[in-house]
């Protein structure tokens, strides 16, 4: 269910997702005069370019907005970029598949929605690189159930007596962007699992979905999804790794499994951690669960034998730097100079558990570089991308430009 609050959160986003229909169609009304006495071919081009104006626009007012409701500052990063990119390519697609079946097919008005929908779900899914957490699936199926519904109130716009050709593309693009920013808030608020809820002061809250990805909160506001200034650059990243809510505090390199409720107070916010029911109960499970473990190999004083703490690994450089390496943590460019990300989310390293035995711990390669890898017992291993090394003490990982050890302790 989607509360008041939430409803008002896609209503928000719905408002510019309208204002940018509302631009690109403005932007573009130029491109349509072309629409008139043309060959198959150059009609095809003009309206995938008048498509193409539309979603560049609707996916920039999202980005814009999405900025706006974190209180971050703009900044043209590489994923605002690949989310205004992908809009208008998604744009002018649809306008390429819509046109040819229209042209076909012929001028009905069922293709002429459909054509909306495969804009909205183009656009829905440019629109994942620039929410955090909103993921393909939810930004395809928002947007094109946005883009269907948009496309059956242009239809009935577009044939409404006396509205001439271009009140009715500015008013049913509008619509169109409207829908496309109410679903897709909709879809990612209806399947998500967990989310932190962002507390400015007595009356103003925000919400962020919580999943794979990483939500920073720090004081880059490039870098975080959530921008407070007098906290250090990335100072805690929240993210959900097999049903588990961890939190990462980068500053001492530690990582918590936390539970919904969790409250902390960062600077000038406060950020509560939420679930769905179904999975706080199995967060509750795997608690239980963790402490039964922690209690079954506690050591006793002067007991050999029993791990009283687990081993943390560190990584370290040239010149001193060292990376404490813990569940979930990911490495960038910054950490190890050279390595050059495979996603545009700038990660070129993550610690992960190893699947079939929780208690083994891995680096993963997330580079385009392939690693060379000297085991403490000489033996040497490429490790390409998507591969993973264990991390053992004293293994050796040589990244291109640098090389690391690997420590414990």
């Amino acid at each position: 269910m989607v509360r008041a609050a939430e409803l008002g959160k896609a209503l928000y986003f719905a408002g510019w997702g309208m204002i940018g229909g509302f631009v690109g169609a403005v932007l573009g009304e130029p491109v349509s005069s072309n629409f008139s006495n043309k060959p198959i071919g150059e009609l095809i081009f003009w309206t995938a370019a008048w498509s193409a104006v539309n979603g560049g626009a609707i996916a920039f007012m999202i980005v814009f907005a999405q900025h706006r409701y974190l209180r971050r500052q703009w900044r043209w990063t590489i994923r605002v970029v690949a989310a205004i990119g992908l809009g208008i390519v998604g744009g002018f697609g649809a306008g390429i598949v819509s046109e040819t079946m229209y042209q076909g097919i012929g001028p009905t008005e069922t293709l002429r929605v459909l054509a909306w929908g495969i804009e909205g779900a183009l656009v829905g899914t440019a629109l994942s690189f620039g929410v955090p957490n909103l993921g393909r699936r939810r930004g395809f199926a928002g947007g094109a159930i946005g883009g269907l519904t948009g496309g059956v109130l242009f239809v009935i716009i577009s044939v409404s007596e006396g509205l001439v050709d271009t009140a009715g593309r500015l008013i049913g693009t509008a619509a169109l962007g409207f829908f496309i920013g109410l679903m897709v808030m909709l879809a990612e608020q209806m399947f998500r699992e967990a989310w932190l809820e962002i507390t400015f002061g007595p009356k103003e809250s925000r919400t962020v979905t919580l999943g794979a990805e990483p939500v920073r909160i720090g004081g880059d506001s490039v870098r975080c999804a959530i921008y407070v200034r007098e906290l250090p650059p990335i100072a805690f990243v929240y993210r959900v790794e097999a049903g588990l809510i961890l939190c990462e505090d980068v500053g001492s390199g530690r990582t918590e499994q936390v539970q919904p409720g969790h409250q902390q107070h960062l600077g000038r916010i406060e950020v509560t951690v939420h679930a769905r029911m179904d999975m706080d109960k199995s967060v509750q499970a795997e608690v239980t669960e963790s402490t039964k473990r922690a209690k079954s190999t506690q050591a006793s004083p002067g007991r050999p034998g029993v791990q009283t703490s687990p081993t943390t690994f560190h990584l370290c450089l040239p010149r001193g730097a060292v990376c404490t390496l813990t569940v979930g943590r990911q490495l960038t460019a910054r950490d190890i100079p050279g390595l050059e990300p495979h996603t545009p989310d700038g990660i070129v390293a993550e610690v992960a558990r190893n699947p079939n035995d929780p208690k083994i711990l891995g680096l993963r390669n997330l580079s385009h570089t392939t690693w060379n890898v000297t085991l403490p017992n000489g033996n040497e291993h490429r490790i390409e991308k998507g591969r993973t090394v264990r991390l053992t003490a004293d293994t050796v990982i040589d990244f291109g430009q640098a090389s690391g050890r690997i420590s414990h302790g």
